[in-house]
């Protein structure tokens, strides 16, 4: 038979690992918000200047008939006169290539350079009251570090 002395030594040692498993997960759930409110605050702050590339998308069919589908991708504004980067791939095969801005307009887009190897491309629209997305400084990131990745492919 246990002592008393063993008994509540017993329950008190699980009192404290119940407290300290409560603290953690209050911890890690504070920790998860400032995450999610960090993640939240970028997102607002970048998503203006994210657009959705889209076009026409031509694929010739083995009998030899024209088959016309639509494709698209994302994009961001860097400049206020109407640069945008997107990917390289995006732009393969398309045709007729739009720009689809947050604020509902859409302009028509020129391809200003295109570079298949590092999958980067720039277009061009003409438009006004941009807003743009601005570079940050690669060399001050650290490996492990994370990073947000913000799209527009609706």
């Amino acid at each position: 038979m246990k002592k008393l002395s063993e008994i509540i030594n017993t329950e008190t040692t699980d009192s404290k690992q119940n407290q300290i498993s409560n603290d953690n997960k209050n911890n890690e759930s504070s920790l998860l918000d400032a995450y999610s409110q960090a993640v939240i605050s970028a997102t607002q702050k970048v998503s203006p200047a994210v657009v959705q590339v889209k076009g026409t998308n031509i694929k010739t069919q083995p009998a030899g008939r024209n088959n016309t589908n639509s494709g698209n991708g994302s994009g961001f504004i860097i400049s206020n006169d109407g640069l945008i980067v997107t990917n390289s791939h995006v732009l393969s095969e398309i045709k007729d290539i739009e720009i689809a801005l947050q604020d509902g307009r859409v302009f028509k887009a020129i391809i200003k350079g295109n570079d298949p190897a590092s999958d980067l491309a720039v277009l061009k629209i003409n438009a006004l009251n941009l807003t743009i997305a601005h570079f940050g400084d690669s060399s001050k990131l650290k490996a492990g570090q994370l990073v947000i990745a913000n799209c527009n492919n609706q």
